[in-house]
């Protein structure tokens, strides 16, 4: 049996809701024998019994083996939960949910909205996110940055006794290249709070 943490260490993510779509997100680890199928699924229950609208999309090192599904559909309703999952290398991702925006002709009576800004790996720590993860509101709001590129810049690296140091692969203390920022993403989701309980180990 495969382990579902090992193939989906870091994880699913949904944005960008539209009435009637989403985009899905997650990573697989790296194939030597190229690109890997990853199958999705969008389903009206959190058992995923009752499937609407599936497919089938590639994982590849072009993209670092992550993959970015944008769906519209109109068997998507508007301001509708819905719950998702990957299927891939003989692995089941954990369930993730998303709800579409409400029609913009329609009348909702009140939204619940979550809001996140900046974060900083090397100076803070990301309680509140796991906390609003498990919080129930319609949407997050992301008003900042998710990673900032520098790694000791005083302007917002200020060193303190609980502070994180951080060292780029080529040195130096700002991302200059793909590989930098992508370094620095795959560093920040190594952060418990930003990797959800129930998902297996922290990612690598």
């Amino acid at each position: 049996m495969v382990d579902p943490g090992a193939v989906f260490s870091w994880g699913v993510a949904s944005g960008d809701p539209a009435p009637d779509g989403v985009i899905l997100w997650t990573r697989v680890p790296a194939s030597p024998t190229g690109p890997v199928g990853v199958r999705w699924r969008v389903a009206a229950d959190p058992a995923l019994r009752d499937v609407v609208v599936t497919g089938v999309a590639s994982a590849a090192a072009a993209a670092d083996w992550t993959v970015k599904v944008r769906i519209r559909d109109p068997a998507l309703r508007p301001y509708t939960t819905y719950w998702y999952a990957f299927d891939a290398l003989g692995a089941t991702s954990r369930t993730g949910r998303f709800r579409t925006l409400p029609d913009p002709a329609a009348s909702v009576e009140h939204l619940r909205l979550g809001y996140v800004s900046c974060q900083d790996f090397t100076s803070g720590r990301f309680h509140a996110l796991r906390l609003l993860a498990d919080t129930d509101v319609d949407y997050v709001l992301h008003l900042g940055d998710y990673i900032y590129e520098s790694v000791s810049d005083p302007q917002f690296q200020r060193r303190g006794p609980s502070d994180r140091r951080l060292h780029l692969p080529g040195g130096g203390s700002r991302a200059e290249t793909l590989g930098d920022y992508r370094w620095l993403y795959r560093t920040y989701r190594r952060d418990p709070d930003l990797y959800k309980k129930g998902l297996g180990p922290n990612p690598p």
